[in-house]
């Protein structure tokens, strides 16, 4: 290998190295940042701190602490951290599969206008493709209807995959439950303006 090539080998490396140390730096000063304003009661700062603890940014791995801080801003009313205990709670890491938790949470930020919570809403109703990924709960609470509603609520908000969940779903249903996740989804979204 000539001197120029190790040369710039050496530089690379040295780059990496002194980027990763203050990447690494930074994300520890934000952690302890965050978590500060978190213990504060400050509701944004709680969802972030989850999320840090959910990604392992600025400290390691941890579900619990992610999922303890995600409820408590959650529990504020914050519809981003209500996403998120749904999110746990359908499929999360920590805890059993909680079905019924889930649709709480979910409905919760779709009622504030989150259309990702009302998308899972309609996935949740109208039941994966494989449930048994998730536990036997799904076919408790299997309704065509509901499903129609929250797509066409996240569809109503520009989200595209509630728009082909929609155009899947109406091949199973009738014209009668498909009027009425129309009229229900109009009831939705007079709530959600209502609360604007």
């Amino acid at each position: 290998m000539k001197l120029y090539q190790l040369i710039i080998i050496y530089f690379c490396l040295g780059f990496f190295l002194l980027f990763n140390s203050l990447y690494g730096a930074e994300s520890v000063r934000g952690f302890k940042e965050t978590l500060v304003l978190a213990n504060s009661g400050n509701a944004e700062a709680q969802l972030s701190l989850g999320m840090m603890y959910e990604k392992g940014t600025g400290t390691p791995v941890n579900y619990f602490e992610a999922m303890k801080w995600f409820k408590k801003s959650a529990e504020q009313g914050l519809a981003d951290a209500q996403y998120w205990v749904g999110m746990m709670h359908s499929s999360g890491p920590i805890t059993q599969t909680d079905i019924p938790e889930s649709i709480k949470w979910f409905k919760k930020a779709a009622e504030q206008g989150h259309t990702s919570a009302q998308n899972s809403l309609g996935y949740l109703y109208k039941g994966y493709e494989t449930p048994q990924f998730f536990s036997n709960d799904i076919v408790s609470v299997l309704d065509y209807v509901q499903a129609y509603a929250y797509f066409n609520c996240a569809k109503a908000a520009g989200n595209d995959e509630a728009a082909d969940n929609i155009d899947f779903l109406t091949s199973k249903m009738t014209p009668q439950q498909i009027a009425k996740g129309q009229k229900l989804s109009k009831v939705i979204l007079e709530r959600i303006n209502k609360k604007k």
